[in-house]
This record gives C-alpha cells, structure tokens and sequence, in this order.
C-alpha cells in the first residue's frame, strides 16, 4: 500500500511527503530428494512502513534544489545454516540535488549528492 501527497507552500515551496507499507509472507518448502520427501517450513512473515518526504525550492522557472529522505523494506528469503530466518534488508536514504533547464527546457542537467546505509544484507558465504 503506499499514499503520497505534494503540497505547494508558494509557487517555488514544495512538499512532497509520503509512505509506503509492505507485508510478505510464504511458505518455504526444503526436499530431500534422497529420501523422496519433502517438509514445510512455518511461515516467513514481515511488515514494515517506509516514509519518504521531500521540499523542492524553485529560485526560478529553470532551477530547482532539493532535499529529501526515504527508508526502504526488502524481505530476504531464507534460513541462516542454524535455522534462524534472515532478517529483512532495511536501508536509508539522504538526497540533495539541484536540476536546470538549458534550451529553453529541451536540454537539462542534475546534480545530486545522497547518503546510503541499508543494514542486514545477505552475502554468500565462500
């Protein structure tokens, strides 16, 4: 489900705010086909919301700076080798950027700057 909003304070503020919930559960099925069986793991389930908001000032009609924040929910699938299921992948973002219109708009150019983490990532072991 996600819901997003943009507001103007002024004809060069803007207000873009927003949210995101996701949910994702499955059943994870393990087979040994050696034996010729198969077995059901309990459900994997997880929910989390991800906001995002962002202001857009508008010095003129062909330059725009911006800031903006957002955190983001990815369900890893899996079982760590001692059973325990993985924990979903979360990140965070941090944006400042500035975009111009050259050509009278035919031709634009943006500078951005941003900040990433995201947390409980699964790599392959070696």
């Amino acid at each position: 489900m996600y819901v997003q909003d943009q507001i103007a304070f002024s004809d060069n503020l803007r207000l873009l705010i927003g949210g995101r919930y996701d949910w994702v559960s499955y059943l994870q099925e393990i087979a040994d086909f050696g034996a010729g069986s198969s077995t059901g793991n309990p459900v994997q389930a997880d929910g989390a919301f991800s906001p995002r908001i962002g202001f857009v000032y508008q010095p003129s009609d062909t330059v725009s700076l911006y800031a903006s924040y957002s955190h983001s929910f990815r369900q890893t699938t899996g079982f760590n080798p001692d059973g325990r299921e993985f924990e979903p992948t979360r990140g965070t973002q941090y944006e400042i950027g500035v975009k111009t219109d050259f050509l009278e708009r035919r031709l634009s150019a943006n500078l951005a700057a941003y900040y990433l983490t995201r947390t409980n990532v699964t790599t392959p072991q070696s």
